[in-house]
């Protein structure tokens, strides 16, 4: 799975699918997200899709869901919001570096996905260029 700009400029390798529906399912199962304004975070990630336009303000609501689920230890992460009792692949020789659901999720290269999605919308937000989840 790929996160990327529409420009071809920046790209995120996410590895699995199963990452990016674990990330989801932790958001929705693990913080209240109903009482954030987290919407268009959300939309993202269920559409795959963000605007340019509206990439600033998600790149922030992303800021917002790392600060929640830095809350959150690692063993709550969620593999499957319609089944959370689903054990989780990312438990599995989970580094001692990981603290919380706040840095549990990584990149296929090992980088903090919750900080590369911050970095590419906020790209996008600059270069006028959509992000697109495939």
């Amino acid at each position: 799975m790929i996160i990327r700009s529409e420009n071809g400029a920046k790209e995120i390798s996410v590895g699995s699918p199963n990452v990016m529906l674990s990330l989801y399912s932790t958001i929705v199962t693990r913080t209240n997200y109903q009482h954030l304004d987290i919407d268009g975070a959300i939309d993202f990630l269920r559409l795959g899709k963000c605007s340019s336009a509206k990439a600033l303000i998600v790149a922030r609501q992303f800021n917002v869901i790392r600060d929640r689920l830095s809350e959150v230890k690692p063993e709550e992460v969620v593999f499957d919001y319609n089944d959370p009792s689903k054990r989780s692949p990312l438990l599995d020789d989970l580094s001692p570096v990981v603290t919380s659901c706040g840095n549990i999720f990584l990149t296929e290269d090992g980088e903090d996905l919750l900080f590369e999605i911050v970095s590419i919308l906020t790209y996008s937000y600059y270069s006028k260029s959509d992000v697109v989840i495939e």
